[in-house]
């Protein structure tokens, strides 16, 4: 098939997905923010908490409108999308036909499990447009935690950022046909002033994690030891730490089951738990007591 319209299929999902937030939209746009700031006549303050995320934009005369919605994992496979485009173009962006859709800047949020944002690319290609990118794709840190940029071609040029925080991916996308366009501009000033924060609503575990599994807050001791013992062994920051799954267990001994050659252990059973963490995109799994004094990685 021509590379031209496998471009237009790919690029037509995103653009179709943008559509159907635009859709939604009744009311005007500044009741569906969950709350913005005002740091100038010119500029907003976009705040989510749920997603841990902020960023500025430019508004007003000349500048960017917003719109944004969240979706439960029943509706779609996103979790939440955010637009940002021309007044004049969003004025227009509903009649039209998904192929014809202007330059926009978007970003959709999706749920992560234990991607990184490399495994997350390749796996899903009709929201990362994999096969269009040109040039090659650059690791990079993004507020502390990783990701990828990287440049698609196809109905317009697209600064593609894809980051991995706590259990959601991001994946910002700055379309624009000339360098020095507002659109192009404004993605540039986002990333600059985009920040990660805490999700609020993020959960300790994993859904369907098994029966007997530890999954409501609050976080018991010994868990709380365990996300400290893996962001020092990753380097990362502790409410980076995504505890996928706790499961309540006896260990046989004070080693938990993991004794050294030659280390003398109390023979008592020890209540704890099983732990399995996603910490600077790597998979841990530790043993702990319920009080979180001693600990061991398997």
């Amino acid at each position: 098939m021509n590379t031209k319209y496998i471009g237009v299929a790919l690029i037509s999902v995103v653009l179709l997905a943008i559509a159907y937030v635009l859709s939604l939209f009744q009311a005007p746009v500044e009741t569906r923010i969950p709350r913005e700031m005002a740091d100038s006549p010119e500029t907003l303050r976009y705040e989510d908490p749920s997603l841990g995320l902020s960023f500025s934009y430019r508004a007003g005369p000349g500048g960017l409108v917003a719109r944004s919605e969240t979706f439960g994992p029943e509706e779609m496979p996103l979790r939440a999308a955010i637009l940002l485009l021309t007044e004049e173009d969003a004025n227009t962006v509903e009649s039209l036909e998904a192929s014809e859709g202007p330059p926009t800047i978007s970003i959709l949020v999706f749920k992560r499990g234990t991607s990184t944002p490399r495994e997350w690319i390749d796996t899903n290609p009709a929201y990362s447009n994999a096969p269009l990118i040109v040039d090659e794709a650059q690791d990079i840190v993004f507020g502390g935690v990783p990701a990828v940029r990287y440049m698609t071609d196809g109905l317009y040029r697209t600064d593609t950022t894809v980051i991995a925080h706590g259990d959601l991916i991001f994946i910002l996308y700055g379309a624009f046909l000339e360098e020095d366009s507002l659109i192009r501009t404004a993605y540039l000033e986002l990333l600059d002033s985009l920040e990660l924060g805490v999700q609020e609503s993020t959960t300790n575990s994993a859904e369907g994690a098994p029966e007997g599994s530890v999954h409501n807050l609050p976080v018991p001791p010994g868990v709380s030891a365990v996300k400290k013992k893996a962001a020092r062994d990753t380097g990362v920051k502790e409410n980076s730490v995504v505890v996928m799954m706790v499961e309540d267990l006896e260990w046989p001994d004070g080693c938990l089951g993991l004794a050294e050659e030659g280390q003398i252990c109390t023979q008592a059973l020890v209540p704890g738990h099983r732990v399995t963490v996603n910490a600077g995109d790597e998979e841990r799994v530790y043993r702990v007591n319920l009080e979180g004094t001693i600990i061991r990685e398997e």
